[in-house]
């Protein structure tokens, strides 16, 4: 890789709601080489979200993303910190009810090597 490279990653997640079934969403990450102070990588994360849950029965909706950070060891090839913060917003409009969940969260992971 180098400067400005990026690449991507997807993780399937579900949200959990209460009285229906938990929907499926997918948080892409979007990681971005920034620069390389051997030997450490700096990497900038995007995230956004997308809906993976089809149902013919409600509407469902999804919105949110956010932004953050990582350094990686290219020795250990081993990220060192991870940190990120997400907002989303979740509606399901179902026949007889209408369901918002929001969440915000902020996420900082440190990594040891033994």
């Amino acid at each position: 890789m180098k400067i400005g490279d990026s690449f991507t990653q997807r993780l399937k997640l579900q949200v959990p709601v209460p009285g229906l079934q938990p929907v499926d969403i997918f948080a892409v990450l979007k990681y971005t080489l920034r620069r390389i102070e051997a030997p450490i990588a700096f990497f900038d994360i995007t995230t956004d979200i997308e809906l993976a849950t089809k149902n013919s029965e409600m509407h469902i909706a999804v919105e949110g993303g956010g932004s953050g950070s990582m350094r990686f060891n290219l020795e250990n090839k081993l990220p060192i910190d991870y940190v990120t913060s997400e907002n989303m917003r979740l509606t399901m409009d179902a026949p007889e009810v209408r369901v918002t969940v929001k969440s915000n969260s902020n996420t900082r992971m440190e990594y040891t090597a033994k």
